[in-house]
């Protein structure tokens, strides 16, 4: 169950203030950098809430994207949202111009609804806000932080004092109405996104209930993606196709017997020697969407008297690094070569043979 609770915010189908949620979601994407272009408007919209521009730069070069933001607040009922709450989602983008959907939603998707998304990727950008997705971002900085408590008063009050050191220990932490025997405790995380779009790995400050410095659950969120770029015509997607996560920890033993070692969905990561775990995009695809965030991915076990430390490092190959190209005949063999190792070079860090993706470093205060 999350910290936040969606409720707080008035119900989308009825009342004087059933517009609060597409409110909500201007006020948000607004904190995290997005351009508004077209305000949430009741009545004959076309089929949108709001219409945001994003506006990435890369090593290479910058693009805007231009994105149809759909609003459904159905945490009230407890219903999913379903096919017959987004109709004709290709035909809503074409008509607004956008070349990418984010679902912003206080629950989830149904499956049928969720296959429908997925399958806009590869001729539209796709990204997926839920509530356990939208309160990682709310909660991760002020900026979203503000936001949450102006649209959530109650529930983030109940948080922010949960999230107060106590005086008589730093660092550790009581959620109100606790006792010592539940206590939490909070790292200090710093984390580096050399390329976002492609990797974008993340980690709460707060650890979760029942860790302890001596003891505690790495529990990361890492979410995929393509950077494309437009070079006289030419569209360029860079993606990548397998992913190392190696993690260390200073003072401590890592446990890789939670995640990724034993008959897990084939979507999940593969634990393997020297504690590594590889991310494959499904038959030679592309990673894309979600990969953590749900489960713990290893467990830290520290020495006594020692502080907590994890060190998580994100890698990827040259040879896993894709670049595709369309139209497909618009450039050469050898203009394809020269581009893709140009796009490798200004896009990702080098060491070795591989590529550092993303780094998050975490320890206790």
């Amino acid at each position: 169950m999350g910290c936040l609770d969606f409720t707080e915010i008035p119900r989308a189908d009825r009342g004087l203030r059933r517009d609060t949620f597409e409110l909500f979601a201007r006020e948000l994407l607004q904190a995290k950098g997005f351009e508004i272009v077209e305000q949430p408007d009741r009545g004959a919209d076309g089929g949108r809430d709001l219409v945001v521009l994003e506006n990435r730069k890369g090593g290479f070069g910058s693009n805007t994207v231009r994105w149809l933001v759909s609003c459904k607040h159905t945490a009230h009922s407890g219903r999913a949202v379903s096919p017959r709450d987004e109709a004709n989602i290709r035909d809503r983008l074409e008509t607004h111009r956008c070349q990418g959907f984010l679902a912003f939603y206080s629950h989830v998707p149904t499956s049928g609804l969720g296959k429908i998304l997925q399958a806009l990727d590869g001729t539209f950008q796709y990204v997926q806000y839920d509530h356990e997705m939208i309160e990682r971002v709310l909660l991760s900085d002020p900026a979203g932080r503000d936001v949450a408590r102006r649209f959530m008063p109650r529930s983030f009050a109940v948080w922010e004092g949960s999230s107060q050191p106590d005086a008589a220990s730093a660092g550790v932490l009581h959620p109100a109405g606790s006792s010592a025997g539940s206590e939490r405790v909070r790292l200090l995380v710093e984390v580096v996104n050399h390329r976002r779009r492609c990797a974008d790995m993340r980690a709460d400050e707060l650890l979760p209930q029942g860790s302890v410095v001596e003891h505690f659950d790495v529990i990361p969120s890492l979410h995929f993606g393509t950077m494309e770029y437009d070079v006289n015509g030419l569209n360029v997607v860079v993606g990548l196709k397998r992913v190392l996560c190696h993690v260390t920890s200073d003072h401590g033993e890592v446990q890789a017997d939670t995640f990724g070692s034993g008959g897990t969905r084939a979507s999940d990561p593969t634990y393997n020697a020297g504690d590594v775990w590889e991310f494959v995009g499904p038959q030679g695809e592309l990673l894309k969407g979600y990969a953590l965030g749900q489960e713990a991915l290893c467990k830290i076990k520290t020495r006594p008297g020692l502080p907590a430390h994890a060190r998580i490092e994100l890698t990827v190959a040259r040879s896993d690094i894709d670049c595709s190209f369309s139209p497909p005949k618009a450039a050469n063999q050898a203009t394809r070569k020269v581009m893709a190792r140009f796009l490798e070079k200004a896009s990702f860090q080098e060491v070795t043979d591989h590529f550092v993706l993303s780094t998050v470093e975490m320890k206790s205060q």
